[in-house]
């Protein structure tokens, strides 16, 4: 006879992580779309900026699901949860800002926001690293 007992139910997802895995989804959606636009139905000039707005969107969507899994699994670290929020955000207006950018340029609409998008998602990753770097250095 199995005495084994049933896992424990984990805790539920905050609405902060729920809404930010959907939005994480969401831009990994607007890749495959921005991708398949590029290989279907752009202008061959359009095509590299898709292609790069496409990359960017399904990386950086999908980099903000392990970072609100790390930020709800770190929340007892008030410093690190922070940090990783900022990065959450980071990765969500970075996207919006350097994908969003790229997709009005390749139909001739150039508002120099691209290098800001770009700087906000290096914002995320250095937000990601150093979250996790701070989250280690406090359980030593």
């Amino acid at each position: 006879m199995n005495t084994a007992q049933p896992p424990k139910p984990a805790a539920p997802l905050s609405k902060f992580a729920a809404a930010t895995i959907a939005c994480g989804a969401f831009m990994g959606l607007c890749g495959i779309i921005l991708g398949t636009l590029a290989a279907h139905g752009a202008h061959v000039e359009a095509q590299p900026l898709l292609k790069t707005a496409s990359t960017y969107a399904m990386a950086h969507g999908m980099a903000m699901i392990p970072t609100v899994l790390a930020r709800e699994r770190l929340a007892i670290d008030l410093v690190a949860c922070k940090i990783l929020t900022t990065a959450i955000l980071c990765f969500g207006s970075g996207v919006i800002l350097f994908s969003g950018g790229l997709v009005l340029m390749s139909i001739g609409l150039n508002l120099n926001i691209v290098p800001v998008g770009g700087v906000l998602l290096m914002g995320g990753w250095s937000g990601l690293c150093v979250g996790a770097l701070i989250h280690l250095r406090c359980k030593q």
